[in-house]
């Protein structure tokens, strides 16, 4: 070392540990070499930059010959947050990491088999690590293995691996025509999504609350009227003048898509998007679109009662800027200088300059009279007000026993239009018995709708 320091490098790079760190890198920046220190040494002198070259090597002079390193968790983590803190300016960060205590050597694992024992040792940490840790080296639970940390021999660390007899639940899909199989089984592309799922925003149908639930499943909503309508694709558009709507299938039968903005999310069980014309083969020619399956919910092994209650809240998000410094005017009659004269019956706002004047509104009447008005942009924010909060109540009670389910539902929608209601009341029994190898199910759905729009 002492003839690496005669020779006087320009950079020198330490990852030697705290002790080694403390004692050699002075005496080289003594001589001239700038020291980029990788331990703990140097990372809490309040006269030593502690830098990160992407972040802030900005602040290094050549009068900066012991460079501090953060830890490796710590260089990724500010790398990442530059620009967000850039942008946003961050002000605190709670950080937690974790690492095996065999990350640190043997050392350490003879410190945790000392505490656990009650026997005394060298101290890896200067604070106690038994059942203050994560002993593991790592985990592996997709192979159906856990991992142990094995019993230090001389410098080595041995890892065994213990055989976890568990097995991972199996994923139960079902497919066209009501048939259940496992998701591995299956060779084509097809989305499941369950109840919770489904009803994590409360929308208050089947058909808003698969938006953005499903990839390839394009739902676009055609107004923002009580009736919440919307147009359906599964992966694009395949006619540009045919039809493009998938097939819908609820419980088995198959039924008009119409009939899913009627379906309370509540009442679903599970929901299967067939994207493929491969899954979907088995219906036909309708199904070319694609196929959404719906299956409601049956009876459970014990009684269950549900209620749910949710309120939303609806308002206008923006509107469109208009200026409203100019009235009507469209350029019908003209000044000598060609700019653009008020016109009474003009709807266009090109005219003249609002002055406060009082001004001719509308054409002349049959009594030969005229509305006449302050020429003014008082009532630019009508069209505003004209809006309302929209509100949406929903309430539900479910009752499912061994064989049945039973469910009510209202749904009361107030629009964003003035007195825009729509009100749907909805019942729905489903029921089933098996027998040995053979089975029954049935169902009975009941919607009402009311509305006045």
């Amino acid at each position: 070392i002492n003839d690496a320091i005669a020779a006087k490098p320009s950079l020198a790079l330490f990852s030697a540990g705290s002790d080694t760190s403390l004692e050699w890198a002075p005496k080289f920046a003594e001589a001239g070499t700038t020291v980029i220190d990788n331990s703990s040494a140097w990372r809490m002198n309040p006269d030593k930059k502690l830098i990160v070259p992407e972040v802030n090597a900005e602040v290094l002079t050549k009068e900066d010959k012991i460079i501090a390193n953060p830890n490796c968790s710590t260089i990724q983590m500010v790398v990442a947050l530059q620009p967000l803190h850039k942008k946003y300016k961050i002000k605190r960060i709670v950080v937690s990491t974790y690492q095996s205590i065999t990350g640190t050597g043997v050392k350490a694992v003879e410190q945790m088999f000392n505490e656990r024992n009650n026997r005394e040792g060298a101290m890896a940490y200067k604070y106690r690590i038994d059942m203050n840790a994560i002993p593991q080296v790592d985990v592996f639970t997709a192979t159906g293995y856990t991992s142990l940390t094995a019993t230090p021999e001389g410098n080595t660390v041995d890892v065994s691996l213990k055989r976890n007899t568990s097995e991972l639940t199996a994923v139960v899909i079902t497919t066209a025509l009501g048939q259940q199989r496992e998701a591995k089984e299956l060779g084509y592309a097809q989305t499941t999504l369950n109840n919770k799922t489904l009803t994590a925003a409360k929308s208050v149908n089947v058909q808003q609350a698969l938006n953005g639930k499903v990839s390839g499943l394009n739902i676009s909503t055609v107004n923002s009227g009580v009736f919440e309508n919307a147009k359906i694709n599964i992966r694009g558009i395949r006619s540009l003048t045919g039809n493009n709507q998938p097939m819908l299938v609820v419980d088995g039968a198959p039924t008009p898509l119409s009939y899913l903005s009627s379906i309370p999310p509540d009442d679903v069980s599970d929901i299967t998007i067939l994207k493929s014309a491969a899954s979907a083969a088995i219906y036909g020619p309708d199904a070319v679109n694609g196929v959404i399956i719906i299956t409601t919910k049956r009876g459970g092994k014990r009684p269950t009662i549900t209620l749910n209650s949710t309120v939303q809240a609806t308002k206008v998000s923006f509107f469109p800027k208009l200026q409203k410094t100019f009235g009507d005017g469209a350029g019908e009659t003209v000044d000598q200088f060609g700019n653009y004269l008020y016109v009474p019956y003009e709807n266009q706002q090109y005219g003249p300059a609002f002055d406060g004047s009082i001004k001719p509104v509308g054409p002349v009447l049959e009594d030969g009279s005229q509305q006449m008005l302050p020429y003014n942009n008082s009532h630019y924010k009508d069209k505003i007000k004209f809006f309302n909060t929209g509100l949406t109540f929903q309430n539900s009670a479910s009752i499912a026993g061994e064989d049945f389910y039973v469910s009510i539902e209202d749904a009361k929608i107030k629009g964003l239009i003035p007195d825009d209601v729509n009100r749907r009341t909805s019942f729905r029994f489903n029921g089933g018995k098996t027998y040995g190898k053979f089975s029954v199910n049935y169902g009975l759905n009941y919607v009402l709708s009311n509305f006045d729009v």
